[in-house]
């Protein structure tokens, strides 16, 4: 084996083992990404999930409020009393 030959199979060697670790990274890099965009969905489906109770809760407060104010009406005028 020549000096050059030993040092073409030194360097493909080399580059096996390059391709190995990019594959490797490339397989975590793409694990992580996933992860990170179940976390996300999970994220905006609780964030989803409170706006809707928020928006419940808000409707109710607006129907007990109106509710008040009649109340509040009737009694501020006691002869309007039915």
């Amino acid at each position: 084996m020549t000096l050059t030959s030993a040092f073409a199979l030194v360097l493909a060697v080399l580059a096996l083992i390059e391709g190995a670790v990019a594959l490797v990274a490339a397989r975590r890099a793409g694990r992580i990404a996933a992860d990170l965009a179940r976390g996300r969905l999970d994220q905006e489906r609780r964030a989803a999930a409170l706006a809707a109770d928020l928006r419940d809760e808000l409707g109710r407060l607006h129907v007990e409020m109106a509710r008040l104010a009649a109340r509040t009406a009737i009694a501020a005028h006691p002869g309007r009393r039915q």
